[in-house]
């Protein structure tokens, strides 16, 4: 933790863990890292952390851990870790949640099971810094990526509500090339044309998941309409209310956002 008798520690010398399970969160999450010389880890699972942990004799300045994963949510990664008995470290490393409920009770819970602090979702550059810099001793030397002009910004707001690339260019800090590539990598991913796919064939149980997945995702990339139907939908598939009308709506959005979003990269 930052004090006020140590020295400015370099971003080369800062080396990061990111616990993640889905591709395009984790380019975005390198994207708000660009241009630093921070070194930066990324995980798929619990399991595959707490082997790099190991392998790394616990030797990372800050973790951040998503909580929902498949495999081993993030609760149970942290208590795994805090726990290893041949990591002497293992008690002491920041571990920071990355998560989109942050009241008092998942504040509890968060440090009941040993984490650290917590992030909001969608992450940004600054709030990533922040808490670097809160749990090192990181001064943000390095180059800063370019964001794009207002006129340049102006420009894009033909896509909006499906793709806000402002908050997104703003959010992440790196410029609109980045933000064009992180959309190309969500259309390669193949969840919007999985969840079309769900919808259409009805399986209420698979699009509850994929639904989730695409709403975080959605977060994370700006896409302003799909993230706030997702909200939507994803409720009333838990209260058993959604109906054939919502169905078709879910499936028309996914196809505009698709479409602009394809236009946006081109």
């Amino acid at each position: 933790m930052n004090t006020d008798n140590e020295q400015p520690q370099d971003s080369m010398d800062i080396r990061v863990l990111m616990v993640e399970d889905f591709g395009v969160n984790q380019e975005v999450f390198k994207a708000v890292l660009e241009n630093t010389s921070i070194k930066l880890d990324i995980v798929y699972s619990g399991s595959d952390a707490i082997k790099r942990f190991k392998v790394r004799d616990g030797q990372y300045d800050v973790i951040f851990m998503d909580i929902q994963m498949a495999e081993m949510d993030g609760y149970e990664t942290t208590r795994r870790i805090r726990t290893l008995p041949e990591i002497q470290n293992t008690k002491n490393v920041p571990i920071i949640a990355m998560t989109a409920k942050s009241s008092p009770e998942d504040v509890e819970k968060f440090l009941r099971a040993g984490m650290t602090d917590y992030i909001n979702k969608p992450v940004s550059r600054e709030s990533v810094m922040e808490k670097i810099k809160k749990y090192t001793n990181f001064e943000d030397a390095s180059a800063t990526c370019q964001p794009a002009g207002a006129d340049d910004v102006s420009a894009y707001s033909k896509y909006l509500p499906y793709v806000d690339v402002e908050d997104m260019e703003k959010r992440i800090g790196c410029g609109i090339e980045v933000c064009k590539a992180l959309l190309k990598d969500f259309l390669n991913n193949g969840y919007i044309d999985e969840f079309s796919r769900t919808l259409q064939n009805k399986d209420r149980f698979r699009a509850k998941e994929i639904i989730h997945n695409i709403k975080g995702i959605s977060s994370n990339l700006s896409l302003s309409e799909l993230y706030a139907k997702s909200v939507e939908y994803e409720q009333k598939i838990k209260d058993s209310t959604d109906t054939y009308e919502d169905l078709e709506a879910m499936k028309e959005l996914i196809k505009i956002t698709k479409e602009n979003i394809q236009a946006f990269t081109s």
